[in-house]
C-alpha cells in the first residue's frame, strides 16, 4: 500500500500550482498585482529578532503601463517584458528566504554573468543607490559591461524581514539608463498587503 504524501509535500504542491495559474492567468493590460507569498517555515526564515515568520504575506506592485506580463516560472512571482527595449528586454521579481546569499556575494555575481571582475564590500556600497518602496528600504545597482552591449541589468535587494526580494530588469546596455525611472517606480511600488486595508 501506498503512504499518503506529507502535509507539508501538499503544501507545496498547492502552492506551485497555484502560482502557476496566476502567472498564465496575467494579462498585458493590468499593472497592479497582488499575490500571495507563502513564507517559509524554515530556519533559513527566523528573522534577527529569532521570531518565525512563516505566516503569508502579500505582496502588492503596480508595473508601469507599457510592460506586458508574460509567463514565468516556479521561482519568479511575476514576470514582465518590455517591449520596446527589445525583444530580450524584461523584469522579474524572486522572493528567496533569508537574505538571499547577502548583497556582496549577489552583486559579484551579477557582475560576473557580464563578465566583469568581483568589487569589494566598499566599492559595493558605492556603486549602490538607495530607494524607498512601500514594503521597505532597498538597495538597487547598475551591471553595464561596454564590452558586452547586447546585456545590461539593474538589479534590486529589498529585505522582507525573513525574506529578500529581488527585482531584475534585463535589457540591452543602451536602453538601461531610459529605463532606469521605470525600474525605480516599480521597486518603489512594492508594498504590503496592510497598505491597501
Amino acid at each position: 500500500m501506498l503512504n499518503a504524501p506529507a502535509p507539508r509535500v501538499l503544501r507545496n504542491l498547492g502552492w506551485a500550482l497555484a502560482v502557476t495559474a496566476l502567472l498564465a492567468g496575467c494579462s498585458g493590460d493590468e499593472g497592479v498585482r497582488s499575490y500571495q507569498v507563502p513564507k517559509s517555515s524554515t530556519p533559513a526564515a527566523a528573522g534577527e529578532d529569532g521570531h518565525d515568520h512563516s505566516h503569508e504575506e502579500e505582496i502588492h506592485w503596480h508595473a508601469p503601463a507599457n510592460w506586458q506580463a508574460a509567463p514565468g516560472s516556479s521561482l519568479r512571482l511575476a514576470n514582465f517584458r518590455i517591449p520596446e527595449a527589445g525583444p530580450s528586454a524584461e523584469c522579474y521579481v524572486v522572493i528567496l528566504a533569508g537574505d538571499g546569499g547577502g548583497e556582496a556575494a549577489n552583486v559579484n555575481r551579477w557582475r560576473g554573468q557580464l563578465g566583469l571582475e568581483p568589487l569589494d564590500a566598499a566599492a559595493i556600497a558605492r556603486e549602490g543607490k538607495d530607494g524607498r518602496a512601500g514594503a521597505g528600504p532597498y538597495r538597487y545597482f547598475r551591471v553595464v559591461n561596454p564590452a558586452q552591449p547586447g546585456k545590461a541589468m539593474l538589479a534590486a535587494i529589498l529585505p522582507l524581514g525573513g525574506r529578500t526580494a529581488f527585482v531584475k530588469l534585463l535589457a540591452p546596455a543602451d536602453k538601461i539608463d531610459a529605463l532606469t525611472p521605470q525600474f525605480v517606480a516599480f521597486c518603489d511600488s512594492l508594498e504590503p498587503a496592510s497598505a491597501h486595508s
